[in-house]
């Protein structure tokens, strides 16, 4: 278990590193640094506390040198080597892949009945992601990857529905939801869901994300442009930037 955890915490730390450089800080500085102390250091007991806050700490450096550029943390030798590197070593993998969305229906963070066929099926282009309020380890990074693109998508007019997946129902009830909600911004295009145990579990294995509990998920984002057939799955760590590539390139081919 301590390995694990081990390697959850370099994903972290690896993820905040490429996406403060490539395109993740995209609002002010200080905004991010507050939604990444905000939810690691909050959460820090539920790894054993220590570790969470190392976590927190490394966020703070790495996000805290864009803030303040003059204090060169990793120096412009430092950040073109990481640029470089993250341009020939992708932090994610693509596949499209065709999914049969079950029939259920979910709560909202706004505690709204939600019919998952008719929320994420048709012609609208949807983002999806899995995720639970307690994570302190990938969840956060894909609610402030999920943040950043709808905020740029909204910026150039673009309609997406972005949808979040509680993979943990029993306890992310619908307060617990709108609470994260209103931490990470969300706005009118951003639902996070919850249920009945049985279907979110349908509903993880209808989308291939089923791991046998919450500590194993993967970091996966699920992108179907607007009356597409297939999903575009990406596994990984992708960026803000390479986010919208990926929806760019969906949408048009």
């Amino acid at each position: 278990m301590r390995n694990f955890y081990r390697q959850r915490e370099r994903a972290l730390v690896t993820q905040l590193m490429c996406n403060s450089y490539r395109g993740l800080t995209g609002r002010s500085c200080a905004f991010w640094v507050r939604r990444f102390f905000g939810i690691i250091s909050s959460r820090g007991a539920s790894f054993g506390g220590i570790r969470a806050r190392r976590v927190a700490v490394v966020a703070g450096i790495l996000l805290g040198s864009l803030c303040f550029p003059g204090l060169d943390l990793l120096g412009p030798a430092g950040v073109a080597s990481a640029n470089e590197q993250a341009a020939k070593h992708p932090n994610y993998t693509r596949t499209s892949v065709a999914y049969q969305v079950p029939d259920i229906d979910l709560f909202s963070h706004d505690g709204k009945a939600i019919s998952l066929v008719s929320e994420i099926t048709g012609d609208k282009p949807v983002m999806v992601n899995f995720i639970f309020t307690s994570c302190t380890t990938i969840c956060p990074v894909l609610s402030a990857s999920f943040a950043e693109v709808s905020r740029r998508l909204a910026e150039k007019g673009d309609k997406v529905e972005f949808i979040s997946i509680s993979i943990d129902p029993e306890y992310d009830t619908q307060p617990k939801l709108a609470e994260y909600a209103e931490r990470m911004g969300a706005g009118d295009s951003w639902r996070f869901l919850t249920g009945d145990p049985d279907d979110v579990l349908k509903v993880e294995k209808a989308f291939k994300t089923y791991r046998g509990n919450k500590m194993n998920h993967l970091p996966l984002t699920f992108i179907k442009p607007a009356g597409a057939k297939e999903w575009i799955r990406l596994e990984g760590f992708p960026s803000v930037d390479e986010i919208l590539m990926e929806y760019r390139s969906a949408g048009t081919s």
